[in-house]
């Protein structure tokens, strides 16, 4: 009997079914019998990171956000340098600035610079300025004239090398000339501006057309407050007229109706003119001093005296008849005492009546007196007749 086929049959039988049982166990593999003509993730290319320039012309994801618009320029040239740059750009109106960049003008150029938050300035020749957060603007060199539309409140510091200037909704001035020695001209065109000095927290208030000079390293505020200087109305006027940043843009400012309306030391056009002085304090009230306090009572103790003088002289008027009151009021202590001249009478006085509408009398000049009647016979010429009449 040949049992060798079946033994062969049975090793196969069991080896199937291992196989199937194993296979069932496995996880299914992808199929990769078709391929594809998409590029994979990994074969992709990385997306690529924005620059500089990039982000300051985007809007929506941009890291530096847009703070104001470059809106006039006059005589250029006007440039610009953005942050983190080595080398300036040339500026054009309605481009784009940033908090950190920094605006120069050249020896003929203005510019006008409008902010989102309501603030404006311009800017004259040979001007540096850089903008800053919160509405700080770092005025290096040059001429700048700034301002806060009508109606808005904008907390505004004006940064320069002498001082600080802090505007709330006026329009001020301030120059900083080539020599910086000779220090920082602040000006106010409407309203009022506080001035301080880095570091300190007094401040010197400047109102309508009232500037002062601040040089480098002072530190001495009474003095600065000394120097405040309220221009007369002349001068005023002729500022006005001839400033070439109120004047020389196409576009008015929203304040030069006030300017041209208000008076020196007025804030607003409602108010009064404020008195000036450069003390810039309440003045203290008087102290009295022992003298002043002397001649006080003194006088006091002269007008009881009087007040009491009069009601004596009205009690003995109103006790005497008309005749024999006197002609005099009682006198002061000094000369109570002394004694009295008897009373006269005084004699009745005539005086003529005079209307008021008579005219005064002219004075007569004495005259040549006339000649006698009888002289004036003895020289008449006789007659004919009389002359042939016998004696």
């Amino acid at each position: 009997m040949n049992t060798f086929p079946s033994k062969i049959v049975c090793l196969g039988l069991i080896y199937a079914l291992t196989g199937c049982t194993t296979a069932s166990n496995q996880p299914p593999t992808a199929p990769t019998a078709q391929t594809s003509s998409l590029p994979t993730p990994a074969a992709q290319s990385p997306a690529p990171i924005a620059t500089t320039s990039d982000t300051q012309n985007t809007t929506g994801t941009a890291t530096q956000a847009i703070a104001a618009t470059l809106s006039e320029i006059q005589k250029p040239t006007v440039f610009v340098r953005p942050i983190s740059a080595s080398q300036e750009t040339k500026g054009h109106e309605g481009m784009s600035l940033s908090y950190g960049e920094q605006i120069r003008t050249t020896s003929e150029a203005m510019a006008q610079i409008d902010l989102k938050t309501g603030l404006a300035f311009r800017l004259g020749n040979n001007s540096v300025l850089t903008l800053r957060p919160d509405n700080r603007l770092n005025l290096a060199s040059g001429t700048m004239i700034t301002w806060v539309e009508p109606g808005k409140k904008v907390p505004t510091e004006i940064v320069t090398p002498s001082a600080v200037a802090a505007i709330r909704g006026t329009t001020v001035y301030v120059e900083i000339p080539k020599d910086p020695t000779q220090g920082t001209r602040f000006f106010t065109w409407e309203g009022e501006m506080a001035v301080r000095l880095a570091g300190q927290s007094e401040e010197v208030m400047l109102k309508t057309a009232e500037e002062v000079w601040i040089r480098p390293g002072e530190q001495d505020m009474k003095a600065i407050r000394k120097r405040v200087r309220r221009m007369p109305r002349e001068e005023w006027r002729a500022m006005r007229r001839s400033d070439r940043l109120l004047r020389s843009f196409k576009r008015t400012m929203p304040t030069l109706k006030i300017i041209d309306t208000i008076k020196p030391g007025q804030v607003r056009l409602n108010e009064p003119i404020r008195p000036f002085s450069t003390s810039q304090q309440p003045l203290p009230k008087p102290t009295p001093t022992p003298l002043a306090g002397q001649q006080l009572k003194a006088r006091l103790s002269e007008q009881s005296e009087l007040e009491r003088l009069k009601q004596a002289q009205t009690k003995l008027n109103s006790s005497q008849s008309p005749n024999q009151r006197p002609s005099r009021l009682l006198t002061p202590k000094s000369t109570v005492d002394a004694p009295r001249q008897p009373l006269t009478p005084p004699s009745p006085q005539v005086s003529p009546e005079v209307t008021p509408t008579q005219p005064p009398s002219p004075r007569l000049e004495p005259r040549t007196p006339l000649r006698e009647p009888g002289r004036l016979r003895q020289e008449r010429v006789p007659s004919p007749s009389e002359a042939n009449a016998p004696q």
